[in-house]
């Protein structure tokens, strides 16, 4: 010790076992918001556009502008799911993929063709988001018309 700075206990001065662990992982921090949002009314479309003239078939189009969007370093973007049915039938999904991604909260994307169910009916299009951790959000119910 230099000169002048001395102990106050003599124990201080000798070597003594202390607490020792490894470094520790990092402890990665993620921002999520609490609650996946619903699709607004005027974000989303949907529309039965023509399929295959020849065989009587339409498809089913889905418009979605301003929805949610992640930080460019995010694990995914924001997915929508789709469902569609008539009033009285089952509800299906619309893809075989169980999502689609909103890629900047912008989709266009349209069905591979299928016979319409009834002609002129009512075809109701339920859509909601999934967030990048995978939860989903509340349903939006649009309504279009199949040709008559």
């Amino acid at each position: 010790m230099p000169d002048g700075i001395a102990a106050t206990e003599q124990a201080q001065m000798a070597d003594v076992p202390g607490v020792f662990s490894p470094a520790s992982a990092q402890a990665y921090a993620m921002r999520v918001p609490s609650l996946v949002p619903a699709p607004a009314a005027g974000q989303a479309h949907a529309t039965v556009l023509p399929g295959d003239a020849a065989a009587g078939t339409v498809r089913l189009g889905i418009t979605l502008s301003g929805g949610p969007t992640t930080h460019n370093s995010a694990i995914d973007c924001y997915r929508l799911r789709v469902w569609w049915h008539q009033p009285g039938d089952p509800i299906k999904q619309l893809t075989d993929d169980e999502t689609m991604p909103c890629v900047e909260g912008e989709l266009e994307w349209s069905s591979d063709p299928f016979p319409p169910p009834k002609p002129g009916g009512t075809i109701e299009v339920l859509l909601a988001y999934v967030d990048p951790l995978g939860r989903q959000g509340p349903i939006l119910e649009l309504e279009t018309q199949t040709p008559p």
